[in-house]
């Protein structure tokens, strides 16, 4: 979520509904590079951050990914 500087209450539950599925399928999701402001809103609009893996930069995502397998 790097380039992203600002979501709406839409994007967020789109992110939530694929988030979801993905996780129907096993896939453990992760974000990465989500700015401050952007955490502010996603959690504002009901997303809970809580119930996936957050990383500041995308190297550290990459890098917690591999020491799991």
């Amino acid at each position: 979520m790097s380039g992203v500087a600002t979501v709406d209450k839409i994007a967020v539950e789109e992110l939530e509904q694929l988030i979801d599925a993905l996780k129907l399928v096993g896939v453990v999701c992760t974000l990465s590079g989500v700015r401050p402001k952007v955490a502010r809103a996603v959690v504002e609009y009901g997303f809970e951050l809580e119930t996936i893996q957050v990383e500041s930069v995308l190297s550290t995502a990459i890098e917690a990914k591999f020491a799991a397998i």
